[in-house]
C-alpha cells in the first residue's frame, strides 16, 4: 500500500469522530426541537410513550418479578430497566424522554461498528454514520415504540456476533460467541420478540445463503441455527399465546387493517432510504458487485424479508402491522454503506474524503430537514389544548396531580 493510500486512510480515521459527533449533535437537536415545538406543557411525546411510563411506574410499585409474571404482558425489559432507573431517582418522565434518544445514538454506534469491523473501509463507516443516524426505523421506534428500539438495539449487538461466528475457526471462541449469540436473542425477545424473530429470520436466511454456497461448514450451521431457533422458542411461544388472547374475542383472526398506501411507504424509507434502494438498483443493474462477504449477504436477505413481508399485507391484510414494521426496519444504513462507495458514478467523488464528507453531510442535513417537517406525525402529545386546560385546572384545585392523572 503506497504512502498516499495510508495517509489518506489516516486522515479518514482522523475525521470519523468528527463526523460521529455532528451526527450526534444533530440527533440531539432534532429530539430537542420535537419537544420545544410538539409537546404540550412538557408532557412525553408518542403515542404509545403514556402507556410505557405508567408500565414503568407498575414495575416499580410492584416489583419486578410480580411485574413480569403478573400481568399479560411478554415485552417486560423495557419498563424493568426503566423502573430500576426510576427507583434510582430519575423520575419516569424523564426516563421517557432520554432513554429512547441513548437508544438512537447508541444503535447508531453500533451501526457504524460493525461495518467498519465488517468491511474495513472508513469511507464506508463513514456513509454508515450518515445513514445509520438519519435511518427511519430509529427515528420512528424512538418517538413512542421503545421496547421495539431496545429489542432492536440488543439484535444489533446480535447480528455482529453471528458475524463474527462465521469467521470464526478457533473452538473455545466459536462456542463464546455463539452462546452470546443466544443469550442475546433470548434477552431481545424479552425486550420485543417480534423485533427479536424478525431479525433472527434474516440471520437464518444469511446463513442458509453462506452453507448453499459452500461459506460455512454444515456444522457450523447446525450450531448456529440450533442457537438461534432455542433462544426464539421461549420469546416465540409467549408470543403466540399473547396473539391467540388478543385474536379471542375476533374468533381466532386477528383484525384487518388498512394496507399502507404510496405516500406511506415513501414516509417509511424516508430519503436515504429511498437513495438506497435505488442505488442497489443501479449496483445490480451494472453488475458492480458480487454478494461475497458475510455482511453482504446478511443485508441483502434482510432486505429481502423486508420487502416480503411489507408486499405481503396486499395478500392478507390482518399482517399490515408486521408489514409496516418490516419497512420500518429496512436494513437503510447497511445498503447505503455497501452501494453507495460502488457506483461507478461516484467512484471519483468518493475517492476523496472531500467527497465522503459531503455525502455523508448531505444525508444528515437533508433527513434532518425532512424530518423536522415530518416529526409532527409521530413526536406529538396526542392531547387536546382544552383537555390539557382541564387537568391544570383540576390540578390547581387540588384534586389530581397532572403527571399522573393523564394516565387515568
Amino acid at each position: 500500500m503506497s504512502e498516499k493510500e495510508l495517509g489518506r486512510r489516516a486522515l479518514l480515521r482522523y475525521y470519523l469522530p468528527i463526523w460521529a459527533f455532528i451526527s450526534i449533535a444533530a440527533i440531539t437537536g432534532l429530539w430537542i426541537l420535537f419537544y420545544i415545538r410538539y409537546s404540550t406543557d412538557g408532557l412525553p411525546l408518542g403515542w404509545d410513550t403514556p402507556y410505557y411510563i405508567w408500565r414503568i411506574h407498575s414495575a416499580a410499585a410492584s416489583g419486578a418479578v410480580s411485574f413480569v409474571f403478573g400481568l399479560r404482558y411478554y415485552n417486560f425489559l423495557y419498563p424493568t430497566i426503566g423502573s430500576w432507573i426510576t427507583v434510582a431517582g430519575l423520575d419516569a418522565f424523564w426516563v421517557e424522554a432520554i432513554v429512547p434518544l441513548s437508544l438512537w445514538i447508541v444503535g447508531t454506534l453500533i451501526i457504524v461498528a460493525l461495518v467498519r469491523e465488517e468491511m474495513h473501509d472508513t469511507k464506508a463507516s463513514l456513509i454508515a454514520l450518515g445513514a445509520g443516524s438519519t435511518w427511519f426505523g430509529f427515528l420512528r421506534l424512538s418517538s413512542d415504540l421503545h421496547a421495539n428500539l431496545l429489542g432492536l438495539v440488543l439484535m444489533l449487538c446480535g447480528t455482529w456476533l453471528f458475524l463474527q461466528t462465521q469467521a470464526e475457526v478457533r473452538p473455545r471462541l466459536l462456542a463464546a460467541k455463539t452462546s452470546g449469540l443466544g443469550g442475546i436473542i433470548l434477552l431481545s425477545t424479552f425486550a420485543h420478540v417480534e423485533t427479536a424473530i424478525f431479525i433472527s429470520a434474516t440471520l437464518v436466511l444469511a446463513l442458509i445463503l453462506s452453507l448453499w454456497r459452500s461459506l460455512v461448514s454444515f456444522r457450523k450451521f447446525v450450531t448456529i441455527l440450533a442457537t438461534i431457533c432455542l433462544s426464539l422458542l421461549p420469546g416465540a411461544v409467549i408470543f403466540w399465546f399473547q396473539q391467540q388472547w388478543i385474536a379471542s374475542p375476533l374468533q381466532g383472526r386477528l383484525p384487518a387493517i388498512p394496507t399502507m398506501s404510496l405516500v406511506t411507504w415513501f414516509l417509511y424509507l424516508g430519503p436515504v432510504g429511498l437513495a438506497a434502494l435505488a442505488a442497489v438498483v443501479m449496483i445490480f443493474y451494472l453488475k458492480l458487485m458480487r454478494i461475497s462477504s458475510p455482511i453482504i449477504r446478511l443485508t441483502f436477505s434482510w432486505l429481502l424479508l423486508s420487502l416480503g413481508i411489507g408486499f405481503a399485507q396486499y395478500l392478507n391484510q390482518s399482517i399490515t402491522p408486521f408489514s409496516e414494521r418490516a419497512i420500518i426496519l429496512m436494513p437503510t444504513p447497511f445498503l447505503a454503506a455497501i452501494t453507495i462507495p460502488r457506483l461507478a458514478a461516484l467512484k471519483k467523488l468518493t475517492s476523496q474524503l472531500k467527497g465522503i464528507a459531503m455525502i455523508s453531510m448531505i444525508m444528515i442535513g437533508g433527513s434532518t430537514l425532512y424530518y423536522a417537517n415530518t416529526g409532527h406525525q409521530f413526536y406529538n402529545s396526542f392531547i387536546s389544548d382544552s383537555a390539557s386546560a382541564s387537568l391544570h385546572y383540576l390540578q390547581s384545585s387540588g384534586a389530581i396531580d397532572v403527571r399522573k392523572a393523564i394516565f387515568i
